[in-house]
């Protein structure tokens, strides 16, 4: 043991092979292995994880708060002499804006479900922000993305929503502005942005293409985040337990 009394024990690893190890180290299995190995790049400071790390991370710090987590590596980062690149333009923006794995994934889900639903009705991710800009005043209120939600066949609650445009938003103010909706939108807006670029140079798909501005989103009135308080961690608990977006 690394101590009298103590249990713990260490190795040093080179590539995911141990070269050394303290007396009593049992190596763990491979999901612990990522999940620590992922760690400590975290307190390292990098910022460039792939989708597996990207995960492991979330599961490593699901205890801690979105906030708590950026708030943290940017305290550690701001002691290192290192180049800062921007955490939102980098994989951490989903470790700092994702709550769980589980969100994490869910959120894929839903990104999905929502990209399947404006396909079939002839739409594009650029083309359904403008759509669903009801008063058309550049972003889309709590209000105008839940109406959407329904227009598309989407089962959310109003709650649902909050906690969607909380992710989404980077700047706060309880909007999501067209960088958000592409950002959140990002896994299938460059492949929504290349089919565009096709169908623009073909005479036949934009004469099929649907009239925009002929397009009507019903609107229902739900609380603005500023009208509503930020949910406590056990709301949240609680609400994984019942589970939460509904959509078919």
């Amino acid at each position: 043991p690394l101590a009298p009394g103590s249990g713990a024990s260490l190795a040093l690893c080179a590539g995911g092979a141990p070269l050394d190890a303290s007396a009593g180290f049992v190596a763990g299995g491979a999901a612990q292995g990522a999940s620590a190995h992922s760690a400590l790049r975290f307190v390292d400071s990098q910022h460039d994880f792939d989708a597996p790390a990207v995960g492991a991370l979330l599961r490593t710090l699901q205890t801690a708060s979105c906030e708590e987590r950026a708030h943290w590596w940017l305290a550690v980062r701001g002691c290192r002499r290192r180049f800062r690149r921007d955490w939102h333009e980098t994989p951490l923006s989903q470790v700092f804006t994702v709550p769980s794995e589980f969100a994490m994934i869910k959120r894929g889900a839903l990104v999905s479900a929502m990209h399947r639903r404006l396909r079939a009705r002839g739409l594009y991710v650029q083309d359904a922000f403008r759509v669903f800009d009801h008063d058309g005043n550049g972003v889309l209120s709590c209000s105008e993305f839940f109406s959407a939600c329904r227009w598309l066949g989407l089962k959310m609650l109003p709650a649902d929503v909050h906690e969607i445009v909380r992710q989404i938003d980077e700047d706060g103010d309880g909007l999501i502005s067209p960088e958000d909706w592409l950002a959140w939108m990002k896994d299938v807006a460059e492949e929504d942005a290349a089919a565009a670029a096709a169908a623009d140079s073909d005479p036949r798909a934009s004469e099929a293409a649907p009239d925009l501005g002929a397009i009507s989103v019903a609107q229902s009135q739900i609380e603005e985040l500023g009208e509503v308080p930020a949910p406590r961690e056990s709301d949240r608990s609680s609400r994984k337990k019942k589970g939460w977006f509904g959509f078919g």
